[in-house]
């Protein structure tokens, strides 16, 4: 399944691919299309001050994402 990239505003909460990605997301040399979706992904919510975020270590790393109140 490829990785869908999310669209801006956060309209939903849907399922995605793991954080790690089969540990490709660290790996530099990783360009193929679904390796960039998840670290465009993994950015943007890094980078959204409306959502707080916790890795649990599990599997491939499974992201959970908060919305924070306002």
């Amino acid at each position: 399944m490829a990785a869908r990239r999310t669209p801006s505003g956060w309209p939903g909460c849907r399922p995605g691919p793991g954080g790690c990605f089969f540990g490709r997301v660290a790996d530099p040399a990783a360009t193929d299309p679904d390796t960039c979706a998840v670290r465009d992904l993994n950015k943007l919510l890094r980078d959204d001050d409306r959502v707080g975020l916790s890795l649990l270590v599990m599997t491939d790393g499974i992201t959970l994402v908060r919305k924070k109140s306002a």
